[in-house]
């Protein structure tokens, strides 16, 4: 099916949209109570719903050195956007990660040996231009939330990294296998940070690490992996940005919350920008297998 990785990458960012009200939601628990149980139970479902799960861990030396790097990056992305949620808010959080197209056009340029076109870095730019009238921006140019700005950003960068990274080391593994590694390797590493202020577990957490962990990890990053193997990595970060738009458009149509002419300009520059790529030829792939 043509252009079926765009439509892939846009689906599951659809679905990770929901993270930022599941963080809220559950905030009962610690951030590293809520990542923790989302990777644990994404790990469960993808062991349990593999047919060849006795394979999964078959793999060699170099290649789970590769993958236990890869899923550190995806884990300090996590960690420093909840972080970047707690300690501002959500519109600047959602702001400054505006810039992931950006940054994904020049790593793919650097990393992957991307001939970028110019109607990429158009996109790139219209995409954060759209999201910062979305989400608004305000107290962005401020200090009152210098730390939540500089987390944003850094989750930016590793988020990233991360997508770039998959592209050119780990096209041999679908996007199944590729969520279930990610999950598994982070889980040690959070463990231990579990015993310091762990919080309360209870109904509202329990619903928002399973939402976490099945729709916002299995099905959105499965969708997300697969469709980065058939599309250029210059225009992942553009096509994920349908996230900003889904929310508000929810709560526009079904909670009766308000939003005004800017924010409807910025949802139209977004779509129009995934459109723009959307129907743009893929670039020449370097990967590194």
């Amino acid at each position: 099916m043509k252009n079926s990785g765009e439509f892939k990458i846009i689906l599951g960012s659809t679905l990770f949209s929901l993270i930022p009200v599941c963080v809220l939601y559950g905030n009962e628990l610690s951030i590293q109570g809520l990542l923790f149980g989302r990777l644990f139970i994404a790990c469960l479902i993808l062991y349990l719903a593999d047919r060849n799960r006795s394979k999964l861990l078959k793999i060699p030396l170099k290649t789970f050195l590769k993958l236990t790097c890869w899923s550190l990056l995806m884990l300090g992305a996590m960690v420093f956007y909840f972080l970047a949620i707690e300690f501002s808010n959500m519109s600047i959080s959602s702001t400054l990660l505006g810039t992931q197209p950006l940054i994904i056009i020049l790593l793919a340029a650097l990393m992957l040996k991307e001939k970028i076109s110019k109607q990429t870095i158009l996109a790139g730019v219209i995409t954060l231009v759209g999201v910062m009238l979305v989400t608004g921006i305000s107290d962005l140019f401020t200090y009152r939330y210098f730390l939540g700005e500089m987390f944003a950003i850094i989750s930016a960068i590793l988020l990233s990294l991360n997508f770039v990274i998959q592209k050119k080391y780990f096209n041999q593994f679908n996007g199944h296998e590729l969520v279930f590694y990610q999950c598994l390797f982070q889980l040690p590493f959070l463990l231990p940070f579990l015993f310091f202020s762990p919080g309360k577990f209870g109904i509202s957490s329990f619903a928002s690490i399973l939402i976490l962990g099945v729709v916002c990890t299995v099905f959105s990053y499965t969708l997300i992996y697969n469709g980065i193997k058939k599309v250029s990595a210059q225009k992942i970060g553009v096509l994920q940005s349908v996230e900003y738009v889904i929310p508000i458009l929810i709560g526009f149509l079904f909670y009766n919350e308000k939003q005004n002419l800017f924010g409807f300009v910025g949802m139209l520059l977004i779509i129009g920008a995934c459109i723009m790529v959307g129907f743009q030829k893929n670039a020449t792939i370097h990967s590194d297998i």
